[in-house]
């Protein structure tokens, strides 16, 4: 049986470049699902020092990782701390614009 990985919160300030391209987004979300099958039982994603964040961004990370988990899934497994008004209201936003893949396979 595989232990459960530590929870250690991921830091978006500490990120390489804007948070504004859906590239460095597609390799974030990457590494989130690849955090979550390897047996994290929840990810926190730290915003904290973090200026707006963009609409493409937010869809590529987050909207896509509760597509393809499905939103319940999500909101159970992965945690988002120190987001401004703004980024909360853009992530929500993303989530809530994109339909459910479940299907997908992603997690």
């Amino acid at each position: 049986m595989k232990a459960p990985l530590r929870n250690k919160p991921i830091e978006f300030a500490r990120m390489n470049g804007p948070l504004g391209s859906r590239k460095l987004g597609a390799e974030i979300r990457t590494r989130l699902e690849n955090y979550l099958n390897a047996g994290a039982q929840f990810v926190v994603l730290d915003f904290k020092s973090v200026g707006v964040v963009s609409s493409s961004f937010a869809d590529e990370v987050l909207a896509k990782l509760a597509s393809g988990m499905g939103e319940l899934e999500y909101r159970r497994r992965v945690f988002v701390d120190n987001a401004s008004i703004t980024n909360r209201g853009l992530i929500e936003r993303a989530i809530s614009l994109r339909p459910e893949q479940p299907d997908s396979g992603a997690l």
